[in-house]
């Protein structure tokens, strides 16, 4: 569970075993990919850095995004963002 801050993982395929990061707006599923998780004050930020993942929001909405594309979501739903105005953060540790 992400409380705060930017978190990026990079996660082999595993049907058995989903990897997920969860905020208190939703759930970012991995499918073998890398992507960045930030949670904001209101919202959480997804964007995908290579191959693709599945965010489902705490609504029940679900929006998948592949390589280059970029989601805001909240309690309330998912909304697509433009990843190049995201700033995606370097973390100190990569998981």
């Amino acid at each position: 569970r992400l409380l705060q801050g930017a978190l990026v993982a990079s996660v082999a395929p595993d049907t058995d075993r989903p990897f997920g990061v969860t905020t208190e707006d939703g759930t970012a599923w991995a499918r073998g990919t890398e992507y960045m998780v930030r949670k904001e004050a209101d919202h959480s930020v997804a964007a995908v850095l290579q191959h693709e993942i599945r965010v489902s929001s705490r609504s029940g909405q679900q929006l998948d995004l592949t390589e280059g594309q970029a989601a805001r979501y909240d309690t309330a739903g998912i909304a697509r963002l433009d990843l190049s105005l995201i700033h995606i953060s370097e973390p100190t540790r990569r998981y």
